[in-house]
């Protein structure tokens, strides 16, 4: 489980404020949601949480919200986060907003599902660690897909269009 690795303690024992507050209110919970955070590096945070989507266990769309970041953004990495300036000055909301929002959707029991969720977590100022985190869980791939070239032949192996011409 993601709370047995090795370091679930270090990556979720201080990832956000004390916004668990915000979770005192009794409601219906959702049991399990899966959340996605993307960012952008601003002046002051190189991690500024600059859109927030949560979905439902059957994949309907529970919270969809672009974040006018609070400081001057230098990169909005619009390649990965899809998020621009023109598209947050148009339907962004508060950072605040963002967060309480979120906080509306998961009770303490919340089972939230992600990828690297201490970053979306942290990004958002909230502490939560009912997670089921695929970046803990599936450290192989991970690397894997961070390899940017591949293996290189050991010294003295032919290519396969080497060996082909040398045999004939």
């Amino acid at each position: 489980t993601t709370q047995a690795h090795p370091h679930f303690e270090r990556l979720y024992s201080s990832v956000g404020g004390d916004s668990l507050k915000l979770f005192s209110r009794e409601a219906d919970f959702p049991q399990v949601v899966g959340m996605d955070c993307e960012m952008v590096c601003c002046d002051d945070d190189p991690m500024a949480l600059s859109r927030v989507s949560v979905v439902a266990l059957d994949g309907s769309i529970m919270l969809e919200m672009l974040v006018n970041p609070k400081s001057p953004v230098l990169d909005w990495r619009t390649h990965i986060s899809g998020c621009d300036a023109y598209s947050a000055a148009e339907r962004g909301v508060s950072f605040a907003a963002a967060q309480a929002a979120v906080c509306a959707l998961l009770g303490p029991e919340t089972v939230v599902v992600g990828h690297a969720l201490y970053h979306d977590l942290a990004a958002l100022g909230v502490t939560h660690t009912r997670v089921v985190d695929t970046a803990l869980l599936f450290p192989p791939l991970m690397r894997k897909a961070r390899a940017k070239t591949p293996p290189k032949p050991k010294a003295g192996a032919k290519s396969g269009a080497a060996k082909a011409t040398a045999s004939g």
